[in-house]
């Protein structure tokens, strides 16, 4: 099983997304959700999933900023 972080500040979109998983995806498991880039980069290194989906805007800080914080810890995706 892969597992997968969603990052998204919409619950909709979050909910919407993980739903498709489950029933499209059997071998993706959601690992976590956050609701921001911080809460994503924080939910990365504590869950260490294989997978990321994420939003590219949102507050505090965008999904873009927490991939560069990822890939300038050393971890991989």
């Amino acid at each position: 099983m892969f597992r997968v972080l969603v990052v998204d500040d919409e619950p909709a979109a979050v909910e919407y997304i993980c739903s498709m998983i489950e029933k499209k995806c059997p071998d993706l498991t959601i690992s976590a959700t956050a609701e921001n880039g911080r809460e994503g980069l924080l939910k990365f290194h504590e869950y260490m999933p294989d997978l990321i989906i994420s939003d590219v805007k949102m507050p505090i800080m965008d999904g873009l900023d927490m991939i560069k914080a990822i890939k300038d810890s050393g971890e991989q995706v």
